[in-house]
């Protein structure tokens, strides 16, 4: 049996993607509600912690991880916005770096319709994502589909709403998919598959939510699948555990009336 390996913050938190920086452009468009000033979430044993900061019309701006035992700063993403209220510039930054290793920007071709990225690293070139339009949506101006250089494929689906109800993301033999199912104040109870070759880790979470509607804490049972050999007809062998995020919210004081 293989040993188990620590998953990553950005799995746990439904952020799995290949998409530089997709937990700052946010294309499942997951929200928070309330005057959300900061949100902490920590996995596990404080080995892993993930901070977001939010300014007074909810919009994130900046994203830091932390890791060691939640106190060595790893990366960092600062987010701006146009008059449209549109992300149009993450900057991404190594540790403590005080200059971003990767600047990327995003080209409109309407309010909440992007054309193409564009990446700028610490060489200064510039390089379009691909040549065409890669990003895909649908009359209503829902995200259907990425399809990125290195990064693969990645198509969406949501409800009437603008609840992601499944994500899937095609990259080489790699794949990540996600199906969300009941939602609560635009939350979903989350059901994550991911597979590579002979391994394969499923898992369903549930949430707990404060009195805003935003979740504080997540439970997922999760299940490993391996395959030891070539035979895809075999019965794979499972291992199951459990995985719990905390999330702790600070809100911005509730403004008092003028009479």
């Amino acid at each position: 049996m293989l040993k188990v390996a620590i998953i990553s913050l950005f799995l746990l938190t439904g952020a799995a993607s290949a998409i530089p920086f997709a937990q700052a452009w946010n294309f499942r468009n997951e929200r928070v509600f309330g005057k959300v000033k900061k949100a902490v979430t920590v996995v596990g044993s404080e080995l892993q912690k993930h901070v977001e900061y939010y300014n007074e019309k909810g919009q994130k701006t900046k994203i830091e991880d932390y890791f060691g035992k939640g106190d060595k700063l790893r990366r960092k993403y600062t987010m701006e916005y146009n008059k449209n209220g549109d992300l149009f510039k993450v900057s991404y930054f190594e540790g403590e770096a005080k200059s971003p290793a990767i600047i990327v920007k995003a080209e409109y071709k309407s309010k909440g319709v992007i054309k193409y990225l564009i990446y700028k690293g610490m060489d200064g070139k510039e390089e379009v994502s691909v040549k065409t339009e890669p990003f895909e949506y649908d009359e209503k101006k829902r995200l259907k589909s990425i399809k990125m250089k290195a990064e693969g494929e990645f198509n969406y689906k949501f409800d009437d709403k603008g609840n992601c109800t499944e994500y899937i993301n095609d990259v080489g033999d790699i794949r990540f998919e996600t199906k969300y199912g009941k939602y609560y104040n635009g939350v979903a109870q989350i059901m994550e598959s991911y597979s590579r070759g002979k391994m394969s880790t499923s898992t369903v979470w549930k949430n707990k939510f404060d009195k805003a509607g935003n979740w504080i804490e997540r439970i997922g049972e999760k299940t490993d699948y391996y395959w030891d050999s070539k035979d895809k007809d075999k019965k794979p062998e499972t291992t199951k555990r459990t995985v719990k995020l905390k999330r702790t919210i600070t809100y911005y004081p509730e403004k008092k009336k003028l009479d």
